[in-house]
């Protein structure tokens, strides 16, 4: 995997040891109640199915409450295509503000192999 910074050319590339899923997290906007102190309860619950784009995604919300202010709460939403491997919609409302993502056209056909090349002007970093 590389991710790369645009403005300075360079693709810092992470290996994947043998055998390894190649499982990473990626944080998208606010979460939870990150931000504020102290102890929090969460309760998940199941969503359901729904289908974006002909593709179809199973939801989950998780609600978190702050313990020692119990009027703060955050929304949580997540739809993912475990098919895929792709995030369909993910929402966040809380008192940190509201963010939103949803996937836009999407398709089954592979992508370009191109996309997934280092570009040959970037200098490139291995990371350990």
């Amino acid at each position: 995997m590389a991710l790369l910074e645009t403005s300075k050319k360079i693709a810092n590339r992470m290996k994947t040891p043998i055998g390894a899923s190649g499982d990473f997290g990626v944080s998208i906007g606010p979460n939870g109640l990150s931000g504020v102190p102290g102890k929090h309860t969460q309760k998940s619950e199941d969503l359901g199915r729904q289908t974006i784009g002909d593709i179809e995604f199973q939801g989950s919300r998780m609600t978190t409450t702050s313990d020692d202010q119990p009027s703060l709460v955050a929304v949580d939403e997540l739809w993912i295509s475990k098919d895929l491997g792709l995030i369909g919609l993910v929402s966040h409302l809380g008192p940190d503000g509201k963010f939103t993502a949803r996937i836009q056209n999407p398709h089954r056909m592979a992508p370009d192999p191109v996309l997934f090349t280092i570009p040959s002007d970037y200098k490139i970093r291995d990371l350990e």
